[in-house]
């Protein structure tokens, strides 16, 4: 199978994973040949992605770190709880337990083993923003630690943490709706106080003080919600934390956020590539970002995730089928089409981390 931007989803191509919207609700089965008016359901509902099922990669296996209905249902968890949790102290604290249950089976799903990738698309809309984002940054943020050594309890604060990051939102918007007697307050939303930079620089301390309010949560939860948004270098908020004065959790969530923030559809700010993104992230290692952390991400994350199309320098087309730890922009590419773009009866590989293709470079995402 290989991956396709939504964009390019036309009638009768065969899905080889199920579809779900940002609400959790399945649109399409895995193995459904896309109706007519799929390609207008799809972008109705804001799907980014795709995937494909082709017979020249049959063989080719692209599975995700946690299950997508998982990370769908930590979405609907979080959105019921931005939404619903107005009505009462009671209520939020009720809705706050559902994410974390969520959270703690995505922690669940690292161990004994966990051999797929993260997603790398971002968003699609303000909503989407909100309560999607996070529970992508949630399943980075895990591979992340896994990786770093964390143990299962502790990835579960982190997944926690992650989720929760832009709960201060929530009670931002509540003090506007307060302020300005109900009304207005609650017709901007959260989406226009994530957009006022004064404001949407008081979110993670609000964040941490609604949470100890609330649920009392594990202290490493409100330490990674009130960090998140410190730098390695100091100049983060909102107490321009630097170095390993920032705890670990919000280290981590820093890193993952500022990837899916820059992968993601955003006013005035068009949604970057995954592999641009990823450049970003590790450029500026040691200076936004732990550098070790960094040295984590660019062994474990793809430049290019499996399944995507790409064209080579010297004119082939292939599909990415697999990753090379520790070399992530040299991935395995699977050739389905010559230069001349005619389709090959045989596809073969290449490992571009090999001697024998160094003069191969990914120069384009097709389709995507």
């Amino acid at each position: 199978m290989y991956r396709l931007s939504a964009r390019f989803a036309r009638p009768g191509l065969v899905l080889g994973r199920p579809v779900y919207d940002s609400y959790g609700y399945l649109l399409f089965e895995a193995g459904t040949e896309i109706p007519e008016d799929g390609p207008m359901t799809l972008a109705v509902h804001g799907v980014r992605e795709i995937l494909v099922e082709d017979p020249r990669t049959a063989s080719l296996v692209v599975e995700p770190l946690i299950p997508l209905e998982l990370v769908a249902q930590a979405a609907v968890a979080l959105r019921q709880a931005l939404a619903g949790g107005r009505e009462s102290r009671e209520t939020l604290a009720v809705l706050l337990r559902q994410v974390e249950i969520c959270a703690e089976a995505m922690a669940a799903e690292m161990f004994p083993d966990s051999i797929g990738e993260v997603s790398m698309s971002g968003c699609t809309s303000d909503d989407e923003y909100l309560h999607v984002r996070p529970a992508r940054v949630a399943e980075m943020s895990l591979l992340i630690g896994m990786k770093t050594g964390w143990r299962v309890e502790h990835l579960g604060s982190l997944a926690v943490a992650a989720l929760l990051m832009d709960i201060g939102y929530m009670a931002l918007s509540l003090d506007a709706s307060e302020d300005s007697g109900g009304d207005e307050g609650e017709k901007d939303g959260l989406e226009t106080i994530a957009e006022d930079p004064e404001e949407a620089q008081l979110h993670p301390a609000y964040g941490a003080a609604l949470l100890t309010k609330i649920r009392n949560p594990a202290s490493e939860v409100v330490e990674a919600v009130l960090q998140h948004h410190e730098r390695w270098n100091g100049t983060g908020y909102p107490q321009g934390l630097r170095g390993e004065g920032i705890c670990p959790a919000a280290r981590i969530i820093a890193l993952a956020d500022a990837y899916y923030r820059l992968v993601s559809v955003r006013p005035h700010h068009p949604a970057l590539m995954p592999h641009e993104a990823a450049e970003f992230v590790m450029a500026y290692g040691g200076e936004l970002f732990d550098p070790k952390l960094v040295q984590v991400f660019s062994r474990q994350i793809p430049m290019y995730p499996t399944g995507i199309l790409v064209k080579l320098n010297t004119g082939e087309v292939g599909i990415v089928a697999g990753s090379n730890e520790g070399h992530v922009a040299r991935p395995v590419v699977r050739v389905i089409y010559d230069a001349a773009m005619n389709p090959l009866c045989f596809p073969y590989q290449m490992d571009l981390s090999s001697e024998e293709y160094q003069d191969r470079l990914i120069a384009q995402v097709i389709g995507y």
